[in-house]
C-alpha cells in the first residue's frame, strides 16, 4: 500500500458512495481468513494516514481510512464492522468519527471511542 493506491481508493469511495462501497466489498468478502496479511496492509495504511502532510493535501480523514480498512478486512476474510459516531461539543457543534472494529474491538484507534454516540454500523 502506498500513497498512490490510497488516492485511487479515495476516488473509488467517491465514485461508489458509502453504501455502494460497503456493499461491494461485503459481497466480495474472501471466505479464507488471513489476519497476518490484513495486519501488514493495515499498518501500512495507518502509517500513511499518520503523516499529517498527506492528510492535509489529500484530505485523508478517519472516514476514508476506515472505509479502506473495511475493504482490506473483506478482502482478507476478517469479520469487522464499519462504525460512525457523533459527539456534541460546546456551542451546539458536533464532532464525528469513523472507525472499524475487528472481533468486537476498535482496530488501530488512538482516541477514546466511549465519548461517541454510534449513528451507523455496517457489518461485513
Amino acid at each position: 500500500m502506498n500513497l498512490i493506491q490510497l488516492i485511487i481508493e479515495t476516488h473509488e469511495i467517491k465514485k461508489k458512495g458509502l453504501e455502494g462501497y460497503l456493499n461491494y466489498y461485503r459481497q466480495h468478502k474472501n471466505q479464507n481468513q488471513n489476519f497476518s496479511k490484513f495486519e501488514k496492509k493495515s499498518l501500512k495504511i495507518e502509517k500513511i494516514y499518520d503523516q499529517k502532510i498527506y492528510s492535509k493535501i489529500f484530505n485523508f480523514k478517519c472516514y476514508k481510512r476506515s472505509l479502506v480498512m473495511y475493504k482490506y478486512c473483506c478482502l482478507n476474510g476478517i469479520n469487522c464492522k464499519f462504525i460512525m459516531g457523533m459527539r456534541s461539543l460546546s456551542n451546539n457543534r458536533r464532532f464525528g468519527h469513523a472507525w472499524i472494529e475487528v472481533n468486537g474491538q476498535p482496530y488501530l484507534e488512538k482516541i477514546d471511542l466511549k465519548i461517541f454516540h454510534v449513528i451507523f454500523e455496517y457489518k461485513n
